[in-house]
């Protein structure tokens, strides 16, 4: 088996070979510390399996996860990180890759690549914990946006278009206060504290 290793951190690489090394079905491993490095190593196509951090200078984790996808889809991608984000769970996943693995989670990497190389997928359970939330999230979501009144949906539509509450109280002559009190009542519904939340909860549902 041949991995190959993407991580700026010397010392975790260095930390993740030690690891890789004592298992025998391991062949070689290669190390770089930028996408584009490992992107045009000419080892590239014999890999069976890709470490890849997220947050790694220049192209991320995550677009090389969807580069390495597209030209070599057989080859297995496990994402490593060392923080907690939903939206980038979501982008990884969607990018290819079969595993999600906090660095502070790495004590089963080898139990980890064994199932991603029989077939299987693994989040950590972390991880899993976050994306059960995230969906319960959206469902919570989901049935607060069918329980808006129709004069909400109106506003909603117009702050989704970015349209300032006094804005919005001249397009549907309304009171400034009327309308002030109708976007509180959404934000109560749909589980927000501010404008910018409603935005990333209204991009997460699909409503832009």
């Amino acid at each position: 088996m041949k991995i190959g290793i993407v991580e700026n951190d010397e010392e975790f690489a260095s930390f993740l070979r030690e690891r890789l090394q004592t298992w025998k079905e391991v062949e070689e491993i290669y190390h770089w510390s930028t996408a584009e490095m490992m992107w045009r190593d000419g080892a590239l196509p014999a890999l069976d399996l890709a470490l890849l951090d997220i947050h790694l200078p220049g192209l991320s984790g995550v677009e090389l996860a969807a580069m390495l996808s597209e030209r070599f889809p057989d080859m297995r991608k496990i994402m490593l990180t060392s923080l907690h984000s939903d939206e980038i769970v979501f982008q990884a996943l969607k990018a290819g890759a079969v595993a999600y693995v906090l660095k502070s989670e790495m004590e089963d990497i080898q139990e980890v690549i064994r199932i991603v190389l029989n077939g299987g997928a693994v989040i950590t359970p972390t991880v899993a914990l976050r994306v059960m939330r995230h969906f319960q999230r959206d469902r919570n979501s989901v049935q607060a946006l069918s329980q808006l009144t129709t004069r909400e949906k109106q506003i909603l539509e117009e702050l989704s278009s970015g349209e300032a509450p006094r804005d919005i109280s001249g397009t549907l002559q309304l009171s400034i206060h009327t309308v002030r009190q109708h976007i509180k009542n959404i934000y109560a519904k749909l589980q927000v504290s501010s404008r910018s939340e409603l935005t990333r909860r209204l991009k997460e549902l699909g409503i832009e």
